[in-house]
């Protein structure tokens, strides 16, 4: 592997701390549709898959009709793009991690199991817009993570082979996706249980911080 010119990050407990309200506009979806109570668990268990996926899943999950999936995930999408969105923390670290990667010239690509103009709105919510090149929402993908197709759009549009791109995320979806890419892959998890989930799928390296991603990075 040369010299990393692009990395690929994910978006979602990777550079902002947003799952608690995904949970919290997906249990609000739910309710507004009518649904059966969800338990939270369910739905934590179910981050960092599409949308659709979750819909699909939590419909099985409460014995509805899975053909439903589409129009919860939709209604779950606009409830976080209205409600949500403004509310979402930046991960400890992010801002400076990407201004330190764009000032060495790395290009920076977010990938997300998320719709892309929910990506950008959150993007420009937290101030992340301006470190970023490009972004790749899962409605832009026929198959999101861990299918390769997101990672692959991703470096086509940083104009990178992958033995020049790293992916940066927070689950084992993201390291297969990149493996699957044939991209390197580094997580970020202060789970013991994720970490060696993560390196019997390939990753690179396993990280506690996404502070030490810089080092691993430029150093490679």
């Amino acid at each position: 592997m040369g010299a990393i010119r692009a990395v690929i990050f994910d978006l979602d407990g990777t550079l902002v701390d947003s799952t608690p309200s995904h949970v919290s506009s997906w249990l609000e979806a739910c309710e507004l549709a009518g649904l059966p109570r969800v338990p939270r668990e369910l739905v934590e268990g179910l981050m960092g898959r599409t949308s659709h996926d979750i819909a699909a899943e939590i419909l099985r999950a409460v014995g509805r009709d899975r053909s439903l999936a589409r129009e919860l995930a939709e209604l779950k999408d606009r409830l976080f793009a209205e409600k949500y969105a403004k509310r979402v923390p930046l991960i400890e670290g992010a801002r400076e991690v990407l201004r330190e990667l764009k000032a060495v010239g790395i290009k920076v690509c977010v990938v997300s199991s998320n719709p892309r103009e929910l990506i950008l709105r959150v993007l420009r919510a937290t101030g992340l817009s301006s470190y970023v090149d490009a972004v790749v929402g899962q409605d832009e993908v026929e198959r999101g993570k861990p299918d390769p197709a997101p990672i692959l759009l991703a470096l086509a549009r940083l104009s990178a082979r992958p033995n020049e791109a790293a992916v940066v995320g927070d689950s084992v979806y993201d390291v297969l996706a990149a493996k699957r890419a044939g991209v390197a892959a580094m997580g970020i998890t202060r789970s013991d249980e994720v970490r060696r989930e993560m390196l019997r799928s390939g990753a690179s390296a396993v990280v506690g911080s996404i502070r030490e991603i810089v080092g691993l990075v430029i150093n490679r």
